[in-house]
């Protein structure tokens, strides 16, 4: 799935986890980039992706998130 440039918020992140954590959910791969999710999106997102055993590409390139974003997808 590839939501590439599209003014994603770390509020936008929050709900993309939601969708993400769902047993339902079967994406795996998953291209955010050249979004305004900073870290804080990436601490909401990093909710689902720790319930989701399908998603094994992420792609944040270009996305505001600082070197303490890391600690949140590790």
């Amino acid at each position: 799935m590839d939501i590439l440039d599209n003014e994603i918020t770390a509020l936008g992140c929050e709900f993309l986890g939601k969708v993400l954590s769902s047993p339902d959910c079967r994406i795996q791969k998953l291209k955010i980039d050249d979004n305004l999710i900073g870290t804080e999106g990436l601490k909401n997102l990093a909710f689902g992706l720790a319930k989701n055993p399908v998603l094994h590409k992420l792609s944040a390139k270009y996305c505001g998130i600082d070197k303490d974003g890391a600690k949140y997808i590790q």
